[in-house]
Formats: C-alpha cells, sequence, structure tokens
C-alpha cells in the first residue's frame, strides 16, 4: 500500500442552480502517493475523501490530453487508463463535463487543475451516464496504474456500480435567469414588487463580470466596484469617494446607451451560485438596503440588470427608465 492520509481543507461553496441552493460544505482532499517514476507526489480529489469517492464510482485514471473545448465540456484523450472496474483500453476518448465542482474548484487549486485541463496532465475521472466523465482528482505527475497499486480504490467486483447520475454543467445564462428569479422571490416575499429584466443593464452587468474575472480591477482599496482600463469604459477605482460614485453611475450610459444611472451591487466567492450572491446580498448591511429599496434607497426600482459568471456575480438597478 502507496499512500498517506491526510491532508485536508474545508471548502463554503453552493450547490448547483438545478437544485433547490443551499450553503454546502465540500472538502478537497490532499492525499501522498507514489508517482510512476518512484518519487513522492500529491493527488488531490473533490468533494470527498478517496477512500468514499472512488470505490463508490466506475473510474479511471491516465494521462489526460486536451483536443477541444465548449461552453459545456473538455474533450480529450487520456493514455495508458487505469480503471477501478473491469475494463481494459490503450488510450480512452472522453469528454469531460464542466461541472461546478471542476470550473469552481478553490482559488488554490484553480490555475493547477485547469492548466491540465488546457494542456495535459494527470486525472482521475468518474463516469457518469450518456458516456460522459466528471473530474474526480488531480496529480501533478503521472501515478501509472494507480488502482492496481490502491486496491481499496476499486468497485466490488461483485456489485459495481453503474455511472453516476451527472451533476450539472455551468450555464452563465441560465444562473443569470435563476439570479433574477432568486432576487425577485426575495423582494416578493416581503410583499415589494418585482423588478423587469432591462437588456440595457445586463448588458452593462455581462460587461462588469467579465471585467471583474478576467482584468481583476479589485486590488488594495478599489473594490468590486471598480473598472480596469481593459475596456471601452472610464476606468476606475472605487474607494467610496464620491468622484468613485460618479464612475458607477455612468457606466449604464457608457456600456449601453442607458439614459438613467446604474447601482450596482456585487459579490465574490469561488465559483458563485445565484444562491449563494442572494446570501452574500442578504448579509451585507448595504448590498441588502440596495436590493431591498431601503435606507436611501426609497425610491422604487424600474429595471434590473444582472450577470454571474466565475467567482462574481452583479446586479444593476436604476429608479429612471430609459427614455
Amino acid at each position: 500500500m502507496r499512500w498517506v492520509l491526510i491532508a485536508w481543507c474545508t471548502l463554503v461553496v453552493a450547490t448547483p442552480v438545478a437544485r433547490a441552493e443551499t450553503n454546502t460544505t465540500r472538502t478537497v482532499w490532499n492525499i501522498a502517493v507514489a508517482a510512476s517514476g518512484g518519487t513522492q507526489t500529491k493527488l488531490t480529489t473533490l468533494d470527498d475523501n478517496p477512500n468514499v469517492l472512488l470505490p463508490a464510482s466506475r473510474c479511471v485514471a491516465g494521462l489526460w490530453t486536451l483536443k477541444s473545448e465548449t461552453a459545456t465540456h473538455f474533450v480529450g484523450t487520456l493514455k495508458a487508463p487505469s480503471f477501478n472496474f473491469a475494463r481494459k483500453a490503450k488510450t480512452l476518448q472522453v469528454k469531460v463535463r464542466k461541472t461546478r465542482s471542476l470550473m469552481g474548484v478553490a482559488r488554490d487549486y484553480r490555475d493547477a487543475l485547469h492548466g491540465i485541463m488546457r494542456g495535459k496532465g494527470q486525472l482521475i475521472l468518474r463516469e457518469v451516464e450518456g458516456g460522459q466523465w466528471e473530474v474526480a482528482g488531480f496529480a501533478p505527475e503521472p501515478l501509472g496504474d494507480v488502482f492496481a497499486d490502491h486496491p481499496k480504490w476499486r468497485v466490488d467486483a461483485k456489485a459495481p456500480p453503474k455511472p453516476a447520475q451527472p451533476s450539472p454543467v455551468i450555464d452563465p445564462k441560465a444562473d443569470a435567469t435563476e439570479l433574477v428569479k432568486v432576487i425577485n422571490d426575495y423582494r416578493a416575499s416581503l410583499k415589494l414588487p418585482r423588478v423587469a429584466l432591462s437588456p440595457a443593464l445586463t448588458k452593462v452587468a455581462q460587461a462588469h463580470v467579465h471585467d471583474l474575472n478576467v482584468n481583476k480591477p479589485v486590488a488594495g482599496s478599489c473594490n468590486m466596484h471598480s473598472w480596469s482600463k481593459q475596456g471601452s469604459w472610464s476606468s476606475c477605482c472605487y474607494d467610496s469617494s464620491p468622484a468613485a460614485a460618479k464612475c458607477m453611475w455612468a457606466k449604464p450610459k457608457e456600456i449601453a446607451g442607458y439614459k438613467g444611472k446604474g447601482y450596482e451591487i456585487a459579490a465574490n466567492a469561488s465559483g458563485i451560485t445565484p444562491a449563494h450572491a442572494l446570501k452574500l446580498w442578504q448579509d451585507s448591511q448595504a448590498h441588502h438596503a440596495v436590493m431591498i429599496n431601503k435606507g436611501i434607497w426609497k425610491k422604487p426600482w424600474v429595471a434590473l440588470g444582472v450577470a454571474i459568471k466565475g467567482d462574481y456575480a452583479v446586479a444593476w438597478f436604476t429608479d429612471e427608465t430609459d427614455k
């Protein structure tokens, strides 16, 4: 037996948007294992202890090479596959789903895992219905015949599991639709009117989510309402000064030609979901006041725009019609 157990860290994320969402705890497990070259390396598994996760699933380990990437899948090959169930192959062509566990993995692990997914590296995949796969684990070095070396990770040959139910893939459009719904459902629960969705404000929200994820204007005293210099808008470091506020208010006009001012709430979490964003806004006194027309925000909102992708969710409100 060539492994030692276990260093682990706990991460707070949220369940997929296709189900009723509540905050849950996911765990990333790091285990020292022997690499195929005889050195020691680290195997990281997603969501559960490998002694529980792997023998309960139909899994394969091997050296991944990306062939193509779509909005919902990575497509590639797995060389030298090692199976934990009765199957043999020298090379496996696989479609790997872009689940929230994969795309929203904690930042400490994201660069390494996404570097493998968009290039080459050691993966452990679990089979799901439809002939597809989901990432169960990864390592920086080849692991060889991992399931021969670790028999506790093989399935019960007398009662092998069926392919698992697939996890929902991340869909920014579906997440945005859900975000509008949870905001308006929450307002309705407080007997406040629902706010109509604005295509113009949605364009502003989409631009800002892209800027936050890709250009990363948040730094030092510059909070999530900041804008980088990498776009067709005026950049600003939002530090709660009057000038910063004016920068925010002007974005609907700059980006979408909207005549009125816009007011934004923003949330940040690893692989954020609509329900998690709502909870973060509910827990923030300033953001909560904007969302439910309290404090200085008593003039009713007439339009709303949202976007959610990567680690950010934003919602834009206005009390002025687009005339």
